[in-house]
């Protein structure tokens, strides 16, 4: 390969001191709010430019000449993790609607294979969300290929896919995809029925797709000049990319736009904030003439999420309800239920029900709902937990006890790695210091079982004789000079004493709320 004149540059000087590349100085002004700076690299912008090109191999070059004697090492370490690492893989496969979705790695290829098959409903709850045995190297009979990202990615300079969504009804799978790292991503729609692209392709979108509960519309993010996702579209199939509405479009620069659907799909939730503050705005897809609707404006101050749902009376009736997870006199968050009706009332006169009551010891991370049960992400003296309630009396005296999952450890993390709004289980992940990732199905409770069930249905293997049994993981407490209780986590193999002999390293984070 040719070298550049600043590549022979760095790369001859390499066996004494590398000299680094100078990027040259090209004044270039801006103002803002009425003060005026010079950048001198804007140039650098100039991501086309064969001069910016020219300057960033050079820089390339000169890191590799002064990282040469690390080479040996680099290899060591990639040859360890290699060792440990099973490259042919399969994630566990996850049910939405009639289908398992799951995904294949198989060993030198870089990307993954995104696949399906065919779920059964025999009316055994239980049975029916039992992921199917997936086998490496094996295929499941009726296995559909939705996207081989090995053969997406061929003859590309990069590959990245940036979000996919599935019709409900199955048909359609949509799928962005980034061919140059800049994470602007080009749309696609396949018809699973036939493997054929559909004509509509959009360019430039960011992370995160969905179709509308209908299959007629799909919606994404659109960034600014400075990547800050601004605008949230909707595209009818079939029609010109021209002609694709702007639900919202975000204006003020502190703020971050983002979208999803409600888990009942009733909903499509914009999210709306900054790190101090946040908006929500509803779009119900039952009324074509519906308008955006605000749940808290930003002018209150509340950092908040709402979800919107139907929940059943003791009646029978289903009446809409909005979940909030919110700081709103409560610094480490809390969850309660509101009527829409109370948010047309100034909010100090609104009444919210309490689900989650604030804590000083128990940070609430976020909640959400299945057709059957409330599930609540919370941080318990450094533990990420989960614990789930069933919706009946939510909000009520009646309401019932939070269930956690009881796992094996002292000292792991657990989080909900999703779920199907109608689903008897709830996916989870799983990870503790000494115990590689797991991924749970975790059974929601019945009054015939009332505490739920946890069934394993996979752990991430790890290569080259470690066996996670020889370590041992545990809480300790230290009492601060004010009396402040202090969370140790210590970590030790086995046959280490516990005598006060053998070294120990420290290290400490500051408190965070």
């Amino acid at each position: 390969m040719t070298q550049t004149p600043l590549q022979d540059s760095a790369i001859s000087s390499a066996a004494s001191s590398p000299t680094p590349p100078v990027a040259k100085k090209v004044p270039h002004e801006r103002t803002h709010h009425g003060d005026t700076f010079v950048d001198n690299y804007e140039w650098l912008r100039e991501k086309e430019s064969a001069e910016v090109v020219e300057h960033l191999k050079a820089e390339n070059a000169y890191q590799e000449a002064v990282t040469a004697h690390q080479e040996p090492l680099r290899e060591a370490i990639f040859q360890e993790i290699k060792g440990r690492t099973q490259e042919t893989d399969l994630s566990v496969p996850n049910r939405k609607d009639g289908w398992w979705y799951f995904s294949r790695s198989v060993e030198g290829k870089e990307y993954g294979i995104q696949c399906r098959v065919r779920a059964q409903d025999s009316g055994n709850p239980v049975a029916d969300w039992t992921p199917p045995a997936v086998e490496a190297g094996v295929d499941i009979p009726g296995e559909e290929v939705l996207l081989d990202g090995n053969i997406e990615a061929e003859g590309k300079p990069f590959f990245s896919v940036g979000g996919s969504a599935v019709t409900v009804d199955g048909t359609l799978y949509a799928y962005a995809v980034d061919n140059s790292g800049d994470e602007r991503f080009t749309l696609r729609i396949k018809d699973l029925r036939t493997g054929e692209l559909l004509p509509d392709v959009i360019e430039n979108i960011f992370y995160g797709v969905s179709f509308s509960p209908d299959g007629t519309r799909i919606f994404y993010t659109v960034v600014d000049d400075s990547w800050r996702p601004y605008q949230v579209k909707s595209h009818v199939l079939g029609t010109p990319v021209t002609d694709d509405e702007v639900i919202y479009q975000e204006d003020d620069v502190a703020m971050w736009l983002g979208f999803e659907l409600s888990s009942d799909r009733r909903h499509l939730v914009l999210g709306i904030g900054c790190s101090e503050y946040s908006e929500t705005r509803l779009l119900r897809f039952d009324d074509p003439t519906a308008a955006l609707t605000t749940v808290i404006s930003r002018d209150e101050r509340v950092l908040y999420e709402a979800e919107p749902f139907l929940l059943t009376g003791p009646d029978g009736e289903k009446s809409e309800r909005i979940l909030l997870t919110h700081n709103r006199g409560a610094i480490n968050s809390m969850v309660s239920l509101v009527d829409p009706a109370e948010l047309a009332r100034p909010l100090a006169e609104q009444h919210w029900s309490t689900v989650v009551e604030h804590s000083d010891d128990v940070r609430v991370n976020g909640a959400g709902v299945t057709s059957s049960h409330l599930i609540v992400s919370v941080r318990k003296d450094t533990i990420e937990r989960v614990q789930v309630m069933g919706l009946a009396g939510l909000g009520t005296p009646a309401q019932e006890a939070p269930v956690e999952p009881a796992f094996d450890e002292e000292l792991y993390t657990a989080g909900v790695g999703g779920s199907d709004y109608e689903a008897p289980v709830i996916r989870l992940g799983y990870t503790s210091y000494f115990t590689p990732s797991r991924v749970y199905d975790f059974v929601l409770p019945t009054p015939a079982q009332p505490a739920g069930e946890l069934l394993l249905r996979k752990e991430s293997p790890v290569l080259g004789g470690y066996d996670g049994s020889d370590y041992a993981a545990t809480r300790e407490w230290a009492d601060a000079a004010d009396g402040t209780k202090i969370p140790l986590s210590v970590l030790r193999h086995k046959a280490v004493k516990q005598d006060s002999t053998a070294a120990a390293w420290s290290t400490g984070t500051a408190p965070m709320r």
